[in-house]
């Protein structure tokens, strides 16, 4: 059976060379539908969350296939990006329980001033 690779945020000390810092990449088989648990949004300050997911295009209780999900997070991340409120954006997945994923969308907002 051909697999697929998703990234998987941890919260470990151990470093995989191969992987960003903090993430780990996990096996998932190729066919497998995700099904979208929960959405969490860290390193908001003042951003609010719903600002933030209405970017997301996916929501909790939808199920994706590994490369569209993937290609979600793609998308979600560029259209963060897009709304030039962040420094940076990471959207990945954070746990698995059986086929259900946790997505955490990580951001470093801009400093800006107001007139």
């Amino acid at each position: 059976m051909e697999q697929g690779l998703l990234p998987l945020l941890r919260d470990t000390t151990q470093r995989d060379t191969r992987a960003l810092p903090g993430a780990e990449m996990v096996m998932v088989p190729a066919g497998a539908k995700l099904l979208v648990a929960s959405i969490t949004v860290v390193g908001n300050r003042k951003t609010r969350p719903n600002i933030i997911t209405r970017e997301v295009p996916f929501s909790p209780g939808q199920s994706y296939g590994l490369q569209e999900l993937a290609d979600l997070f793609e998308t979600a991340q560029q259209q963060l990006m897009n709304t030039t409120l962040f420094h940076s954006v990471k959207v990945s997945a954070g746990q698995f329980d059986g086929n259900c994923v946790e997505v955490v969308v990580q951001v470093v907002e801009r400093w800006y001033i107001f007139p």
